[in-house]
């Protein structure tokens, strides 16, 4: 059975800034969609990403966000964070899953 220990803490770094770039770029695409100034297939599809990357923070606690408006930002980080950690899990699962699939066909060769 394959046992997950770690974090990788390197791998999550990087996952982070990926999603928060991409969390950061679709933000705005939404924002130009809400304004209409959206006009691009790239625009509407990273707005379309943003639908994606706002859960689950936005989605389940809306109407906390709506009361404190502060609370929009620190949602998507965490969500950036959330999404990083998963990342960063599933990164690790395939590499682990190689390297005892390389293990094993190394003994059955020798």
């Amino acid at each position: 059975m394959l046992k997950l220990k770690k974090i990788n803490i390197k791998t999550f770094i990087i996952s982070f800034c990926f999603i928060g770039i991409l969390t950061y770029v679709s933000f705005i695409a939404a924002w130009a969609k809400e304004d209409g100034t959206c006009m691009t297939v790239f625009c509407n599809f990273f707005a379309m990403v943003f639908e994606v990357l706002r859960f689950p923070t936005h989605h389940y606690f809306w109407n906390s966000i709506i009361e404190k408006p502060n609370l929009f930002i620190p949602g998507l980080l965490l969500n950036s964070l959330l999404f990083s950690f998963l990342l960063e899990r599933i990164f690790s699962l395939v590499f682990s899953r190689k390297r005892l699939m390389n293990a094993k066909e190394n003994e059955i060769n020798s």
